[in-house]
């Protein structure tokens, strides 16, 4: 165990390297605040707003699915792998 918290603990971070990668750090900020939320919202007396939040990641969860979806489907160049800028990206998105 403390093998595994120092290795959490000295890690360095890492920029993603793909566009999947920023995705899912983004979908796992959301998902960890929909979590605090419902977790919130069970301690008081506003439990009637839980299904909203479930339904409201439900949908961002479905919605990011089909967007990488068709993202591949389109141009699989699009999530290719490597650093890249953001000028570099938007150029591969506008073409």
């Amino acid at each position: 165990m403390k093998q595994a918290v120092e290795a959490v603990t000295n890690r360095e971070s890492a920029a993603p390297r793909t566009i999947l990668g920023f995705l899912l750090g983004m979908y796992t900020v959301l998902l960890t605040g929909a979590v605090g939320s419902v977790i919130a919202l069970a301690s008081t007396d506003s439990s009637g707003a839980i299904p909203y939040v479930l339904g409201f990641i439900g949908v961002l969860t479905v919605a990011l699915i089909i967007a990488i979806l068709a993202i591949t489907w389109k141009d699989p160049t699009r999530l290719m792998l490597g650093q890249i800028t953001g000028r570099e990206y938007a150029a591969i998105a506008a073409s």
